[in-house]
């Protein structure tokens, strides 16, 4: 405090209405008398001193190592900060005791660093990084903005900054008393260098999620415990935070005990019921582990073993071992391994779909899946979920009601009967409804479980339903996790058949997983349809489109590349790191192929040539192919998709083709195409105007009236027309209600890029050529 006496004193204005005084000099000095600060002050509103004036430091060597000002007691204005051999570290302004504006920052050799712009104390923008030698640095160089994830309660989860909207530099997460939980660096998405993981308690954990990594592979262990200066416990408290009770335990408590000690089938369907419920029963396995049977370690040591496979059940084989190193079961190896489980609740536990989907999905009897296990708060996927809204966005529409009524009923009642006929174990028969053991005279194929499977879920999401949200949220999850364990890790189909067989499958199920992954922050998700597209990106015929089977050939057909189409589109939109550069050029090929199998005179696309008609086997050749313009539908679409200016020539020609071919229905089904209406349904959506509203007029009545009203088939659709053997009722339905759900799936392409659909509904030539 200044003396009363002191000569200088005068008053001053502050932020807040102040008596104060001129400014006087302070000085600190260093253990061996060198001047380490020299600033000057002022009495703040409450007659304390406050840094006023200007400001500069020392080192203990007697080199400057700052110099700026202060403004009511935080740095403001311009400052210059120097390393201790006397060269500049980094210089810029401050406001209000923030960095703000432009700043430099340099290297000890006093060569440029880094120079971008500081926004309230973070980078942010674009920032342009040189190495020691004064070359550019890649690698640190871009647009960046920092990231704070928070607890629902919103106290801080974690934070650090993106770069190039992928996670960069250092992070730091941290538990809800603001204990360090997580530390370490990442560059370009990929964790770098040592990482240190603390549960709860400050137990560091050398195992879990701790480790050297290199490119986002964990190399070796790091036995320090020492954490990185940067990460800084936010506050202490000795109160640790304790697995929720789950709620109506009488049940769950029930199976538990039953898991535990019953026997026979009551304790195999416990087990079951418990495994089918995991959001509900892992937090009160982990209640138990803390809390229970402390006083008897022989009944405590047979319920962990009981426990422990129960919830490596759920974790697809994958589990954290109750056993010490030398193999014996003690409370304190019990209550190391509990200690686990309940961090990787209390990390996960908010996400339902770790638990529904990533999970279900780890290797069996994989320790990595557990230790170094996908959460999304430490993804590339996370940020793919959080920092995109946009692919997100692109669904939102579905969880709006359809203008037309009897449409959206419809929808709804087909989803019920969808529902009804999912198998236990999550996936859909292709051949499951007993009442159609023949359809039309054809013997029904059994083998496209693959692929109606993703018809099913393509059309419960189109209304509405994802992983998180929807009345079929959990008919979702469960077909996901089926589909995808009928993957190989190449994203082939695990089948017997030839992959000639399944290419259709293939193709569908990609679309479903990617547009599932656009709505979901599932990794392993987003990581399924990664590989499902990898595998369609190398299936493609050079310059081309698709033909049957994972090895080019050099053929193609349109009726399998409209659907790779789609697959590949729907990656695009849901950023889930395929390769955008090889995804592009596949369209392009898939494009070309479009266009020259289209007839210029007629605007019939064909199916492997000009003029060609669908594909018919064996089975179906009764079925007349000149009652649909199916190639020409789908054409249509992939040209919605591409990009197509609806003023080329050749689309107002493709959609008369159409428009000559009206949906019929007939009792002998020779009249009905449903694979042709999805397609057309969907591409004249896309175009809009008169042909549209003509068609889905017609159309969407045909659908309402033909659906079934009564008996165990209400809700679904006759599996007739020429592919109704191949895929059954379960084909029929999901297809019709995909298309009944077209205003709701997607807005219209070329109306987002800005353009008019108008012109495409015209008759005549167009004004471009393509």
């Amino acid at each position: 405090m200044l003396t009363a006496g002191a000569s200088l004193l005068v008053c001053f204005t502050l932020a807040q209405a102040t008596l104060g005084q001129e400014s006087a000099v302070r000085e600190t000095k260093w253990p061996g008398g060198a001047p380490r600060e020299r600033f000057e002050v002022a009495l703040g509103a409450d007659g304390q001193e406050i840094r006023q004036g200007k400001y500069e430091s020392w080192s203990e060597g007697g080199v400057r190592t700052s110099k700026g000002e202060y403004e009511n007691g935080k740095r403001n204005g311009a400052w210059k900060f120097f390393f201790a051999t006397g060269k500049k570290r980094s210089n810029g302004r401050f406001e209000k005791g923030l960095r703000h504006g432009k700043w430099r920052l340099y290297h000890d050799n006093g060569k440029l660093r880094g120079q971008g712009k500081f926004r309230d104390d973070f980078i942010h923008g674009e920032w342009s990084f040189r190495t020691t030698s004064g070359k550019d640095d890649p690698t640190e160089s871009g647009d960046y903005r920092h990231l704070q994830l928070n607890y629902a309660d919103g106290t801080l989860r974690g934070r650090g900054y993106l770069k190039d909207e992928r996670l960069h530099g250092d992070w730091v997460y941290y538990w809800e008393d603001g204990t360090v939980q997580y530390a370490g660096r990442y560059v370009e998405g990929l964790r770098e260098g040592p990482w240190f993981f603390q549960h709860g308690d400050g137990t560091y954990d050398e195992e879990m999620l701790s480790g050297v990594y290199a490119a986002g592979k964990r190399v070796k262990s790091a036995p320090s415990s020492d954490l990185p200066g940067f990460a800084q416990p936010l506050k202490r408290s000795d109160v640790n935070a304790a697995v929720e009770e789950a709620s109506d335990r009488g049940e769950l408590d029930r199976l538990l005990d039953l898991a535990s000690k019953g026997r026979g089938a009551e304790k195999k369907d416990a087990i079951e019921k418990l495994v089918s419920m995991p959001i509900r029963t892992v937090p009160a396995v982990i209640e138990w582990l803390q809390t229970g049977e402390r006083g008897n370690p022989r009944l405590l040591e047979r319920a962990a073993d009981s426990y422990g496979n129960l919830l490596a059940t759920i974790c697809g084989g994958a589990t954290y071992p109750f056993q010490d190193p030398t193999g014996a079961v003690t409370p304190e190896s019990i209550a190391f391994a509990t200690k686990r489980w309940a961090s990787l609740w209390a990390l996960t536990g908010p996400n339902s779909d770790f638990w529904v989907l990533d999970a279900a999905l780890m290797e069996s009897g994989s320790p990595e899946a557990l230790y170094h296990p996908p959460f999304p708060e430490l993804d590339r996927d996370m940020v793919r979920w959080f920092s995109s809204p946009s692919a997100r966005a692109l669904y939102s529409q579905r969880f709006d009601k359809s203008e037309d009524q009897l449409a959206a009923r419809s929808v709804e009642v087909a989803l019920e009967w969808l529902s009804s006929q999912q198998s236990d174990d999550g996936g859909w028969d292709a051949d499951g409804f007993a009442e159609d053991e023949t359809i039309q005279g054809i013997e029904r194929m059994a083998h496209h479980d693959v692929g109606v499977t993703a018809l099913s879920l393509l059309a419960f999401m189109a209304a509405g339903n994802n992983t998180l949200e929807g009345p079929y949220r959990e008919n979702v999850g469960r077909g996901l996790v089926w589909l995808a364990r009928q993957l190989n890790r190449d994203g082939s189909i695990e089948s017997r058949l030839p992959e000639t067989e399944l290419s259709y499958d293939q193709a569908i199920a990609a679309l479903c997983l990617c547009e599932a992954a656009a709505q979901s922050p599932s990794p392993g998700l987003a990581r399924m349809a990664r590989a499902t597209i990898d595998w369609i990106l190398k299936a493609r015929s050079k310059k081309a489109g698709w033909y049957y089977g994972s090895k080019p050939t050099g053929e193609t057909t349109t009726s399998l590349t409209a659907w790779m189409v789609q697959a590949l589109f729907a990656a695009r939109r849901a950023n889930i790191g395929a390769d955008s550069a090889k995804i592009d050029t596949a369209l392009e090929g898939a494009r070309l192929w479009v266009v020259s199998v289209s007839e210029r005179r007629t605007g019939r696309v064909g199916y492997k040539d000009r003029n060609t008609h669908s594909l018919r086997m064996e089975q179906n050749q009764h079925y007349p192919r000149d009652r649909a313009e199916t190639m020409t539908a789908a054409g249509l679409f992939c040209h919605a998709l591409f990009g197509t200016d609806s003023e080329t020539e050749i689309i107002p020609r493709h959609i008369y083709r159409i428009r000559k071919a009206p949906p019929l229905w007939s009792s002998d089904g020779l009249g009905c195409d449903m694979y042709y209406w999805y397609f057309a349904t969907n591409a004249l959506f896309q175009f809009g105007g008169d042909p549209w509203m003509k068609w889905w007029k017609k159309w969407s009545s045909l659908a309402v009236h033909a659906q079934k009203k009564k008996g165990d088939a209400r809700g679904s659709w006759e599996p007739v027309g020429p592919w109704g053997f191949v895929g059954g009722r379960v084909y029929s339905t999901a297809i019709m209600a995909l298309g009944l759900t077209t205003p709701q799936r997607f807005s219209r392409l070329e109306e987002k890029r800005g353009g008019s659909t108008a012109g495409a509904a015209k008759r005549g030539k167009g004004k471009k050529r393509g």
